[in-house]
């Protein structure tokens, strides 16, 4: 079966490599950037990505075309600001058939999550994958686990059936929404977490109660499952994004306190943060609904107004 990938971030080729345990999968990845896949033609390495020679049965594209040509289920893993521009692209050339999985976690300056823009453009059954699940892990054949939101259980089957059984859980829910928001909020809260390392393990286990609390409250007032609170793509994913340094949410957060700008900058412009780009976007439409959230609050503050690091502890003191 061919798989189309469109990306060739960390999470992209974890994820190929992971489908690829099927030898009778073949996957294809796109990259619009064509010394990538020129260099990975020759040597079958991805340079500061996965040094290793990839599977024979992946390969990378620069065409969409010819990741879009005969593959039976779509993957789109990219960052959130070009989710819109990669659905616009392909629905001219994608049977609607074809299933399209989402794994990008992230809202965009319309208030849109990933999966409402590939829904509004495309005409496909699209499924949104979202969990504690690190690319480094899914390279090194890990055990992972994810939520897989799908429209039927025979969607979501078809997807699950995909991957890895011996090195992949993937749970239902039919819960949208709260996978959407839970998948946005944990970075942005390993972003406070990255704020908060190295005071104290006792710190950082009330700071995370506290914020289990707040996406507790977030959650109940979009109506979303108590399930998806406690589940992979919420809890599990929440509890490994704000204590790893695998994580570039929490690695952000880290530099925050050094407050030294050019390195703030450097590191944003070489490292996808989506707790960053998004923070803004989510912050507004909490704000439009009248949740109260003060710890995103807080964070909002010290990422985009520039407030002293300190005003997270003094939240937490407070909350």
């Amino acid at each position: 079966m061919k798989i189309g990938i469109i990306g060739t971030g960390f999470f992209s080729v974890g994820i190929a490599i992971n489908l690829a345990e099927n030898k009778e999968n073949k996957i294809v990845l796109w990259s619009e950037n064509k010394e990538l896949v020129d260099e990975f033609q020759k040597t079958r390495k991805i340079k500061g990505i996965y040094e290793k020679a990839l599977p024979k049965n992946i390969d990378i594209v620069n065409v969409l075309t010819d990741v879009i040509d005969n593959s039976k289920v779509i993957f789109i893993l990219s960052s959130i600001n070009f989710v819109e521009e990669i659905c616009i692209n392909i629905k001219d050339i994608l049977s609607s058939d074809i299933p399209v999985v989402i794994g990008t976690k992230g809202i965009n300056e319309m208030g849109r999550f990933a999966y409402e823009i590939a829904n509004k453009e495309l005409d496909n059954n699209i499924s949104l994958l979202s969990g504690p699940t690190f690319a480094e892990d899914l390279m090194e054949k890990s055990l992972v686990g994810f939520n897989l939101y799908a429209k039927n259980k025979n969607i979501f089957k078809e997807i699950k059936d995909l991957f890895n059984p011996k090195t992949t859980i993937i749970k239902y829910t039919k819960d949208l929404k709260g996978l959407e928001i839970s998948g946005v909020l944990k970075n942005i809260y390993a972003i406070g977490s990255g704020i908060m390392s190295n005071i104290s393990n006792s710190t950082t286990g009330l700071y995370l109660s506290y914020v289990f609390n707040e996406m507790y409250d977030i959650l109940y007032k979009i109506n979303s499952d108590f399930e998806t609170l406690i589940g992979l793509g919420c809890l599990g994913d929440l509890i490994i994004t704000c204590t790893n340094t695998n994580s570039r949410n929490f690695t952000y957060g880290t530099l925050i306190k050094n407050k030294n700008k050019k390195e703030l900058e450097k590191y944003l412009a070489s490292n996808t943060v989506e707790g960053y780009k998004s923070l803004p976007n989510l912050y507004n439409l909490l704000k439009k609904k009248r949740i109260k959230t003060p710890i995103l609050d807080a964070i909002y503050d010290i990422v985009i107004n520039g407030e002293d690091k300190d005003l997270l502890i003094s939240t937490i003191i407070n909350y």
